[in-house]
């Protein structure tokens, strides 16, 4: 079916662009029209563009909120797929989100799932998110469990710009305090230094160790600068690898203090998405297969798999999350008790809510305590430098008087 790019005027008088599929021109006139738009240009678009229109996006969180609540609404109340993307696509003022959604209509137009649609975005929708719209579609509630996604995106954004408004300044006060020192070592050091070689006497250790990184700065700095680029590039490829990230996963669980707000929060994200899914009256093991997806840890995630594979196998979710050695007891207990009661999504939601707010907690002393960390850090290597530089000063002074 050809692919057409408009431009139309909206009923509020706005212009909107975008993209849809018909027979021929007349139908996508007749198919803007049937929108409430009014087309004033209309193109047939490239065939290698179309294809590859849907992978060119990106969502920002705040867009993905926003279309997956609008979507979770207009599907709850029976509007079909294909529909509520267009009309959801329409209502956006961003080209790029319009486009996408215009694209991912296309899909669902020509009979794949909202899922295919979702996966062919790229990196415009999480695995996590795919894996939960995949299971609302084979429980046949994807209205009820886009509207608890919505819920878990908007929580998990609150978390992320809370963590970030905490990191600014400790940020900003390294980065101008980096700056600082780099000048001292790169230009006043060296001019301080050229004071003391007109004496006939060794500089003390602390001294030469600061000369010699002032040097290594002054004339290997920016090559120090590319190499340390290139080599974090290098190690994010190769830390991509199953094998090797998992094995990093597995370090980072051991790290005290780092590895238990890793497994808490990990442990948060299953029990929220698992609880989503079970509300929504997704099959079990679905409900596990989809919660996997949702876990950036490699250990927690190849955990998972051992759960699926003995809930299937006949074993309560309370036993097979105890074999899988990963999960707080508290969970374990939780689950067990769900299951006895047959109220195991209460129950879990329950533990998400308790190991978010330990989360929370626990991160806001971390990043609270990182501050002074940064200010006691960068103020001992000045005094350093400062103290470099009086050694000297102090050893001839003692000659010239002593």
């Amino acid at each position: 079916m050809p692919t057409y790019e408009y431009v139309a005027l909206a009923p509020d008088g706005r212009k909107a662009a975008g993209v849809l599929s018909a027979d021929t021109a007349r139908a996508a006139r007749k198919e803007l029209r049937f929108r409430q738009l009014t087309p004033l240009k209309l193109s047939e678009a490239k065939e290698e563009r179309a294809s590859q229109r849907i992978r060119q996006g990106g969502l920002s969180s705040s867009d993905r909120v926003l279309i997956t609540r609008q979507l979770a609404m207009m599907i709850g109340s029976g509007t079909p797929v294909e529909e509520a993307l267009g009309a959801v696509s329409t209502q956006s003022e961003k080209p790029a989100v319009r486009r996408l959604l215009a694209a991912m209509r296309d899909r669902v137009s020509e009979g794949r799932k909202l899922s295919d649609a979702i996966g062919d975005a790229g990196r415009a929708f999480s695995p996590l998110y795919r894996s939960v719209v995949a299971a609302g579609e084979v429980s046949g509630n994807l209205g009820q469990v886009l509207e608890s996604l919505a819920v878990y995106l908007e929580k998990s954004q609150k978390t992320r710009r809370k963590v970030q408004t905490a990191m600014i300044y400790p940020m900003v006060l390294a980065f101008v305090a980096i700056v600082v020192i780099s000048l001292l070592m790169i230009f006043v050091v060296p001019r301080i230094v050229e004071q003391f070689s007109a004496f006939d006497q060794q500089l003390p250790l602390l001294t030469r160790i600061v000369i010699g990184v002032s040097e290594f700065m002054r004339d290997w700095g920016v090559v120090f600068i590319l190499a340390l680029v290139a080599a974090v590039a290098g190690l994010r490829r190769l830390f991509r690898r199953p094998a090797i990230k998992k094995r990093l996963d597995a370090a980072w669980l051991r790290v005290p203090i780092i590895g238990k707000l890793m497994q808490t929060a990990s442990s948060a994200r299953f029990a929220r998405t698992f609880a989503m899914l079970l509300e929504s009256r997704t099959p079990l093991a679905d409900s596990l297969v989809a919660a996997r997806g949702s876990m950036g840890n490699l250990v927690f995630a190849d955990a998972i798999d051992g759960v699926v594979r003995n809930v299937r196998e006949g074993v309560a979710p309370a036993s097979a999350l105890a074999r899988a050695d990963v999960f707080p007891a508290m969970l374990v207990h939780l689950a067990a008790s769900g299951a006895t009661s047959g109220n195991l999504p209460e129950l879990m939601g329950k533990g998400a809510d308790y190991l978010e707010d330990e989360f929370d907690g626990a991160s806001s002393v971390v990043l609270g305590l990182l501050e002074p960390l940064v200010i006691l850090v960068l103020g001992g290597l000045v005094a350093l430098i400062v103290l470099s530089i009086m050694l000297p000063i102090m050893q001839l002074n003692s000659i010239a008087f002593g």
